[in-house]
């Protein structure tokens, strides 16, 4: 079992667009709790990806359309950089599951078989920061069977 770093960023259209701390290639959660409209949903598909994500779990309002809007995005990303498909993104939507469920799959199955992807970033869409409660429901979700 490989070790992870999770990460957690608090956003949603009200705020200004976000900056990482981290720079290596990274696997994301969005975990969801407001609506928000798809085109800044798209916004920040494509800000994940020029960021480096490579892996996408997408839980909570609306999970199946951030996966939609991701998988858009990442079809821009490679027409953009002229990438010819060599950029490849997986995505999922957990929206029958759990949060520490989806959590729990980011840890255990959402992974790259040929390049490592150690940063984990909880991407909490909300209007209220919950990081300590993201972060005790990310470890607690590592003892999941």
């Amino acid at each position: 079992m490989r070790a992870s770093k999770a990460h957690y960023l608090q956003v949603h259209p009200g705020l200004p667009e976000p900056e990482l701390s981290f720079v290596e290639p990274f696997r994301v959660v969005v975990v969801a709790e407001i609506e928000v409209p798809n085109d800044w949903q798209y916004k920040i598909s494509c800000w994940l990806l020029d960021t480096g994500c490579l892996y996408a779990d997408c839980w909570g309002i609306d999970c199946d359309g951030w996966e939609q809007q991701i998988d858009d995005a990442s079809i821009m990303y490679d027409e953009r950089n002229e990438t010819s498909g060599d950029h490849f993104l997986l995505t999922t939507s957990h929206g029958e599951e759990t949060l520490a469920d989806a959590l729990w799959f980011a840890e255990n199955s959402a992974f790259e078989e040929y390049l490592p992807l150690d940063d984990v970033l909880i991407l909490h869409v909300s209007i209220h920061d919950a990081e300590s409660f993201m972060r005790s429901t990310y470890e607690a979700s590592k003892t999941l069977e």
